[in-house]
């Protein structure tokens, strides 16, 4: 019983892996390589924070297969595959160009084309992997080693040529500057996109009172 609990549990660990580190590991730190100019902190600060959330959900994953019915595990595990490689697909293949992120509202109905095959291909591969469960199972469990292996060796390359400079450098401004005149003074507020739209927000909510 221990030894094919051993073995139930080898089985499916990848699999049970593969959501969790798309969702909190491999989709996180493509965010933050093609932004790293936006963050202070290098990645690995953030991920002592994700680890923890990474190892709970995929212990219980892989512990639901475990406590299965031996005719409902390569179901089960071929199931789990199925919807990570969906998951990857969609974080990575089927990305939508949204356009510039600033405050302003994304204009919806130029994407409304994707809806069809995105619901056909979420739906479609989770079914097809339940009916092919059996013939699938070896190669879903492989397929989830070898996928997970080559997102972990192109992360581990990246960020191993990631240039530290590169990130954001956050100071306080000179002490001078807050030193005011009595008698006249000028302030001069440089904002970006985002806050831009805020500060205008402001403005329109009480005009006269920021007059």
């Amino acid at each position: 019983m221990i030894e094919s609990r051993l073995r139930r549990f080898l089985t499916v660990l990848f699999p049970a892996l593969l959501l969790p580190l798309q969702l909190l590991l491999f989709g996180p730190y493509t965010i933050y390589s093609g932004n790293v100019q936006e963050f202070s902190a290098p990645f690995w600060s953030l991920v002592v924070h994700l680890a923890p959330m990474i190892a709970a959900v995929a212990g219980a994953l892989a512990l639901l297969g475990i406590l299965l019915p031996a005719k409902l595990f390569q179901h089960y595990v071929v199931a789990l595959v199925g919807v990570g490689i969906t998951l990857w697909a969609q974080g990575n293949l089927m990305v939508g160009d949204y356009g510039v992120l600033n405050g302003q509202d994304l204009d919806w109905s130029g994407h409304a084309w994707r809806n069809g095959y995105e619901l056909i291909l979420w739906f479609a591969v989770p079914v097809v992997s339940l009916i092919f469960a059996r013939k699938m199972f070896s190669t879903a469990v492989f397929a989830s080693q070898v996928l997970i292996a080559l997102q972990a060796a192109l992360l581990a390359y990246t960020a191993a040529q990631a240039d530290p400079e590169a990130r954001a450098r956050w100071e306080g401004p000179p002490e001078a500057i807050f030193e005011l005149s009595s008698k006249q003074n000028v302030f001069h507020f440089v904002l970006d996109g985002f806050q831009s739209d805020a500060f205008h927000d402001i403005l329109k909510a009480d005009r006269a009172e920021m007059d």
